[in-house]
């Protein structure tokens, strides 16, 4: 069992939090990562058009390959219009934790 957590604050908006439930509910851990067992955790950098529209996925820290070709139903996603983001990038944390089937190493249940 894959544990996906987030934290959404009261003055974030209802689209942003639409976004998150879309994040959370289509991303899909690679069968190759599923008996990793370190923490897995992705800084997403989305680069937007002028529409709101998705067009490009980078990574701020090192991931793992098959986590980052997990994001790639974000691309073609369009905010509304309403929220301006006039091109400018999103970036959100991701952050996957999967002890369940791994055997913890010390220090796993720490929390981050």
């Amino acid at each position: 069992m894959f544990l996906f957590c987030h934290l959404i604050g009261k003055s974030q908006t209802r689209e942003i939090n639409d976004f998150t439930k879309f994040v959370v509910k289509n991303y899909k851990v690679p069968d190759t990562l599923k008996q990793n067992c370190d923490w897995m955790y992705a800084f997403v950098k989305l680069k937007t058009d002028k529409h709101n529209k998705i067009i490009k996925i980078d990574f701020i820290n090192k991931v793992p390959n098959g986590m980052k070709t997990g994001f790639n139903f974000l691309l073609g996603y369009q905010f509304l219009k309403s929220m301006k983001i006039n091109e400018h990038p999103i970036v959100f944390y991701f952050s996957v934790d999967n002890t369940e089937i791994c055997k913890p190493k010390p220090g796993d249940f720490i929390y981050y």
